[in-house]
Order: structure tokens, then C-alpha cells, then sequence
């Protein structure tokens, strides 16, 4: 998984919350929910849920 950067906006409500890309795109669709966490080490991390997304998977299959 790579680490991309993003910029959330909100201005405490649902309908003000808005979230950009590294390149300032407002990244838009249906998102349902935005979590973010900072630790005590200044770390931090954003979640966001978008439901029933379209996905493209390339993987191997093993058996067993």
C-alpha cells in the first residue's frame, strides 16, 4: 500500500467537510465517513469510506 497525501477541510459539519488530493482536486463520490487519529508521536493517519467502491484486482492464485 502506498501513502498518499490528502487535505481534509471541514467546517464541523457534514455538508462542510471537503477533501482534496496532493494536487488540490476535491476528491468527490459519495463518502460516508472520515476518521483521523494523530499518536503521541506526532503521527497521523486518515481513514475515509466510500461505500460499494469499483475495484480492479490482480492477484496470483495458489492452491492450498
Amino acid at each position: 500500500m502506498s501513502n498518499k497525501q490528502i487535505k481534509i477541510i471541514s467546517d464541523g459539519t457534514p455538508q462542510g467537510m471537503k477533501v482534496f488530493d496532493v494536487d488540490g482536486n476535491r476528491i468527490t463520490g459519495c463518502i460516508t465517513a472520515i476518521e483521523w487519529h494523530v499518536d503521541a508521536c506526532g503521527g497521523a493517519e486518515a481513514k475515509i469510506t466510500f461505500p460499494n467502491p469499483e475495484v480492479e484486482l490482480i492477484g496470483k492464485v495458489t492452491n492450498g
